[in-house]
């Protein structure tokens, strides 16, 4: 099974009279394409405490991951309340405090996409959007990665729905891109309007390999007609 963006190359060896570039008949053809066998590298549930982010114990990830927010205003924290469909606690984004910072921002870092298994990779979370149900887009809410702590750049996903009471993703919301190779990789999460909650934050990575692709039956391209190519292992 074929997915986007595998590349195929087919090497056809001609014999016979059949040779010209429209029609060849083949006794091998063979290619190569990247299978992928995705593996969860880490996942934050935030556990079932509360908590200021910047105090709390129950992280789950595993992997000694850092969280940070913002400090002035209304800051982030961990609350049970309003569970997402995954359950547990979750990250509450409040709205905007009078003489306070109207961006609330929650920075993991840490991330060590370096380590085998970890690149190319993609990151998933949970959205809830308080008790409005509605649309979202990186307008409301915007995710971004930086190498050095200091200069973060904008990740793109798909329009946020969330539905119910609360309101919350039905699924989980994959990010369009891959986290950069580096050993201290930082994702932020920020909201600059309203209140927000954030749960089941995942990082799955993709190993590769090639993957021989043969024909079902020894092709013959004499005349019109279609081969079955089958991959080993089959891409997921």
């Amino acid at each position: 099974t074929l997915s986007n963006g595998d590349i195929v190359s087919l090497n056809i060896t001609a014999t016979g009279t059949c040779i010209s570039s429209t029609t060849a008949s083949s006794n091998q053809m063979s290619a190569q394409k990247l299978a992928h066998t995705p593996t969860t590298i880490w996942t934050e549930t935030f556990g079932t405490g509360t908590s200021g982010t910047l105090t709390y114990a129950g992280y789950t990830n595993g992997k000694g991951l850092t969280f940070a927010c913002n400090t002035t205003g209304n800051s982030l924290d961990i609350r049970t309340s309003n569970a997402s469909p995954v359950g547990g606690s979750n990250v509450f984004f409040p709205t905007f405090a009078s003489g306070g910072s109207s961006t609330k921002f929650l920075v993991i870092s840490g991330i060590n996409t370096t380590l085998p298994g970890s690149f190319p990779n993609k990151l998933s979370f949970y959205f809830g959007s308080n008790n409005t149900a509605g649309t979202y887009t990186s307008n409301d809410f915007q995710v971004e990665y930086s190498l050095d702590g200091s200069n973060y750049y904008p990740m793109t996903f798909p329009n946020i729905v969330t539905t119910g009471s609360p309101a919350w993703t039905a699924s989980a919301v994959t990010v369009d891109q891959t986290l950069p190779l580096g050993s201290n990789v930082r994702v932020r999460f920020t909201s600059s309007s309203q209140s927000f909650r954030l749960d089941d934050i995942k990082l799955v990575g993709y190993t590769t390999a090639d993957a021989a692709i043969t024909p079902s039956v020894t092709p013959e391209f004499c005349a019109t007609g279609t081969v079955q190519l089958v991959s080993s292992p089959t891409a997921t």
